[in-house]
């Protein structure tokens, strides 16, 4: 094995394409290879979460099982992974044309940092930038009396309306998050005392 070479996990896989697909969103990056970034996340998250038999369902998971028709799916399924298996494969349309709406690709990555967080119980940094922009400039979307969706708005209230761009809001919150993370290291900062001995 070369120093250049890295160990990694299925999930690590994903939490990485995941994390990156975030970053590259939120600095207005390339919209088709974030799409392609976040779409080949929740796919392998998915498969993990069937290998595992977690009983997690994905957001399209719970509506084509809830709400939509038995002999409807396939043809649902087929719309909502339209672009990704575009940029995917070319064995049967190697010369056409796609429409492509770059605002479907948030509630892809909303819906794999969920699956993330199921599967191995925590959010990257990238995810939870993700997720309090959804709460700020997406809050109609979301149950207002539902716990966690107001732990997330007072997280953020003070980014409400001051930032510009979303890189501002990602750099502003990183470093919100990195303070609040360095105050409760300090208020639980072991005595400077020695330690004594008991005997």
């Amino acid at each position: 094995m070369t120093a250049r070479e890295l160990v990694i996990s299925k999930a690590d896989a994903a939490e990485r394409q995941l994390c990156t697909a975030i970053w590259l969103w939120f600095q207005d990056m390339d919209p088709v290879s974030i799409h392609g970034l976040a779409t080949a996340a929740l796919k392998v998250l998915w498969r993990l979460h069937q290998r595992f038999g977690t009983g997690y369902r994905t957001f399209e998971e719970t509506m084509l099982e809830d709400f939509i028709r038995a002999d409807k799916r396939k043809e649902v399924i087929e719309i909502c992974n339209a672009t990704a298996n575009f940029i995917k494969h070319s064995d049967k349309d190697p010369f056409a044309f796609h429409k492509f709406n770059p605002e479907s690709t948030i509630f892809v990555m909303v819906d794999a940092s969920s699956a993330l967080q199921a599967l191995n119980g925590r959010l990257p940094m990238e995810c939870q930038a993700l997720h309090a922009w959804m709460a700020v400039h997406h809050a109609d979307l979301f149950k207002q009396d539902d716990p966690h969706v107001q732990a997330r708005l007072a997280l953020v209230s003070g980014l409400r309306g001051t930032l510009a761009s979303k890189s501002d809001f990602y750099q502003q919150y990183i470093k919100m998050t990195q303070r609040a993370t360095a105050q409760a290291a300090a208020m639980h900062k072991p005595s400077d005392l020695p330690l004594q001995s008991f005997k």
